[in-house]
């Protein structure tokens, strides 16, 4: 087996929809930290580039440079980990979790932005595309981390905690990363991948204005107050305008039995989501 001379020294593994754009992006913006892209797929997808193709991708940081990648599908791969571990077995690892019921209807939004589940409400969606329902499921998925990866290599942050004290989040990675705390302070306290930015972007084609701002020609409008404004004023009136859909009760009863072996798998008191699954629970059954 060929293992990675220069393996990266973190890899955000997820899970999607759970605030891995946000620490992307305050670590892709940090000095000491270098990151080729987001979502590289290398461990899940790619099956025709080598090790020694990854390993180039890094190439370019300096050698005071911490390397990392954060591709959040990987921790919903087997595969994907397995393959992970074996080339990059002292790599440290970053997770973020989010309660269940909000990441798998934030995924649908998303993919109803891009273009999937036409004409096809979300219990539907649910249905047609059981990896909605199963990405949510964290035990399964946290157990095969622990058993491939030292418990001291991995970060887990909860959602919650990056919506309630983002600096203090912030803080904790640079420590675990043993990097300084110094970044881009307003980006600190904006955390994406919101349901409301999900749904908006295919309503108002905001993906493709995304996509256009890529082009450097247009960085400079991205980057302007009136752009960032206007954002802002469309996502909050969406927002206003969506309404938040329960999965059926089978679902909810998944999550709520998922929530609590994670809260014991963690040692980490989940109250919060218990608290909103059981309410959902009891709004479906007297809907029913």
């Amino acid at each position: 087996m060929e293992r990675l001379d220069l393996a990266p020294d973190f890899i955000g593994i997820g899970v999607q929809r759970a605030a891995t754009s946000w620490a992307y992006t305050l670590l892709n913006n940090h000095p000491q930290v270098y990151m080729p892209r987001k979502e590289m797929h290398y461990f899940d997808h790619d099956t025709e580039n080598t090790v020694a193709w990854y390993r180039a991708q890094f190439d370019k940081a300096d050698s005071f440079q911490l390397r990392g990648e954060f591709t959040p599908d990987y921790i919903s791969s087997g595969v994907a980990m397995r393959r992970l571990a074996q080339h990059c077995p002292h790599t440290k690892i970053i997770i973020f979790l989010r309660e269940q019921m909000e990441r798998t209807f934030s995924a649908y939004q998303l993919f109803r932005s891009h273009g999937y589940f036409k004409n096809m409400g979300y219990k539907e969606a649910l249905l047609k595309d059981k990896t909605l329902v199963e990405k949510s499921l964290y035990t399964s998925q946290l157990e095969i981390v622990f058993e491939l990866f030292p418990r001291a290599n991995v970060f887990i942050c909860l959602q919650d905690e990056v919506k309630s004290d983002p600096f203090m989040v912030y803080r904790n990675i640079c420590e675990f990363l043993g990097i300084n705390e110094v970044g881009p302070i307003v980006a600190i306290q904006e955390v994406k991948n919101s349901t409301a930015f999900a749904s908006v972007q295919g309503t108002f084609g905001l993906q493709r204005i995304n996509d256009l701002l890529r082009i450097p020609v247009f960085r400079p409008i991205k980057r302007s107050k009136l752009y960032k404004s206007t954002k802002r004023y469309i996502v909050a009136r969406h927002k206003e305008q969506s309404r938040f859909e329960y999965p059926d009760t089978n679902v909810l009863m998944r999550f709520l039995e998922d929530t609590e072996k994670t809260e014991k798998l963690l040692d980490t008191p989940l109250s919060r989501w218990k608290h909103e699954q059981l309410a959902a629970m009891a709004a479906v059954d007297g809907v029913s």
